[in-house]
């Protein structure tokens, strides 16, 4: 996959991620969650929002051999990602899932703090 594409890809795949978390779906399931779910829940979603601005910012020159050196962890969490989402009341699973992508993220941009 060329530097550009995944590039799509991963803003694409944040991009549903954020719309997750703003879901009515995902809201009742973390009702029943325990204060400490809810607090890393909220700071993985901040901590995707800021991923996106950083991404939609960069030039792709600045960040192109990153994509290239973790293509394929990218594409495996996204995949992932991609099938966690798809059952939000399964709050942990979705929780582990972010984590996991963005720590790959992480290696291409900067995030505000360790999630």
């Amino acid at each position: 996959m060329n530097p550009s594409d995944l590039e799509t890809m991963t803003l694409q795949q944040l991009r549903a991620t954020r719309r997750s978390f703003f879901s009515a779906e995902w809201m009742l399931a973390l009702q029943d969650a325990d204060a400490a779910t809810k607090a890393s829940a909220a700071q993985q979603m901040l901590a995707v929002n800021h991923v996106i601005v950083v991404m939609e910012n960069k030039e792709l020159s600045d960040i192109r051999d990153q994509l290239i050196a973790n293509e394929a962890p990218l594409i495996a969490g996204a995949q992932s990602l991609t099938q966690a989402l798809q059952d939000l009341s399964k709050v942990q699973g979705v929780l582990t899932a972010v984590s996991g992508f963005l720590g790959i993220v992480s290696r291409i941009v900067p995030l505000i703090s360790n999630v």
